[in-house]
């Protein structure tokens, strides 16, 4: 049973290892100027501290409740800290082998796989502990982010269903519910699962946020412009405003062909992620509709040199190009797009 536990870990770290390759997949765009993550939808765990990551009490701090000797836990602790996730692992891993029926060296070891992005690890562990014990809230909610990360949105539900049941008045779940109605292109059931979180709390802006994408993929843009408006005022007063609120709606704007407050909007959404690649895209979009083709030469290039797999730049640097009569740069930039695209998807070059 020990060395079973051990196997299913470490075979489940080398599955999620492969994951990360290629074999868990993102949402691909739907054509070569489709938008690549213009939402703040995804679950964005990997790299997380372990001050961001959504456990409770904080995983330094669970490290407390575990049963381990105290050189052990300040080994963990001090690993945690300087961000050495592996060795970490490897110690949890090792006690679990030894107390397999840990759930607080379960709960633990799942929290250090969240932020090192070992998403079918965290729910390996979480699922032992929850045959053993049912989880926390917190724990559970873990569970259904980390199905979100392998694109398990059926499991995700399910746990979050859970914990709607529980706890009905939990905005939080109902976002992530809405979140998974969104991937499956449910717009209209997540447009009004995200009214009802944001009737629980009128100040949560990632619900807005999200809740303009809703409308806005249902064809309703007035609506989806009036909640981004609410959701960028809101981000202007946190402490640490995203990117996301004002890319999502410049994206919008730039569509309904208002390009002046396009790039007013896409300005603020680089003011806060200067290295977003999407944003430098989208803005490189507005300044060639405007006109403005070496200001839209310079942003296209700085998305494809900071996102090296996001083929879109590429292609839109091509029509810049082939447009000005440069047909070598051109060819240079398709066939920089064509090979990124068959690597991404080699099935592709096969029709």
């Amino acid at each position: 049973m020990r060395r079973q536990l051990r196997i299913v870990l470490f075979g489940g770290l080398a599955l999620s290892c492969l994951a990360q390759r290629g074999a868990v997949p993102g949402q691909p765009a739907e054509g070569p100027m489709a938008d690549r993550g213009l939402r703040s939808m995804g679950a964005n765990a990997p790299g997380l501290t372990p001050e961001q990551q959504p456990f409770s009490p904080p995983l330094i701090a669970r490290l407390s409740a575990c049963p381990l000797t105290r050189d052990q836990r300040n080994r963990i602790a001090n690993a945690i800290a300087r961000h050495d996730y592996k060795m970490a692992e490897t110690d949890l891993v090792s006690e679990i082998d030894r107390q397999p029926s840990s759930t607080e060296l379960l709960n633990a070891a799942a929290g250090v796989f969240f932020i090192d992005g070992q998403f079918l690890n965290v729910a390996i562990a979480l699922k032992k502990s929850d045959h053993i014990h049912p989880l926390s809230p917190a724990d559970r909610l873990t569970l259904a982010l980390a199905y979100v990360a392998m694109n398990r949105g059926e499991w995700a539900r399910t746990e979050l269903d859970r914990l709607v049941r529980q706890d009905p008045n939990g905005a939080n779940y109902l976002y992530w519910l809405a979140r998974i109605d969104y991937d499956e292109r449910r717009y209209s059931s997540a447009a009004a699962t995200l009214k009802r979180a944001i009737d629980i709390d009128p100040d949560f802006m990632k619900a807005y946020d999200n809740l303009g994408l809703a409308l806005e993929a249902n064809g309703d843009f007035e609506e989806a412009k009036k909640y981004y408006e609410i959701a960028v005022n809101l981000n202007r007063k946190s402490s640490k405003p995203s990117p996301w609120p004002p890319l999502n709606r410049g994206n919008l704007l730039s569509r309904l062909g208002r390009y002046d407050d396009a790039a007013a909007s896409l300005k603020e959404a680089l003011r806060y992620g200067p290295t977003l690649a999407q944003a430098h895209f989208r803005l490189g979009f507005v300044y060639d509709k405007q006109g403005k083709e070496a200001d839209a030469i310079a942003e296209l290039s700085k998305a494809a040199s900071l996102d090296a797999d996001y083929a879109d730049p590429l292609y839109a640097l091509g029509r810049i190009y082939y447009r000005r009569g440069d047909k070598e740069r051109a060819e240079q930039a398709f066939s920089a797009y064509r090979k990124l695209k068959i690597s991404q998807n080699p099935a592709s070059n096969q029709r």
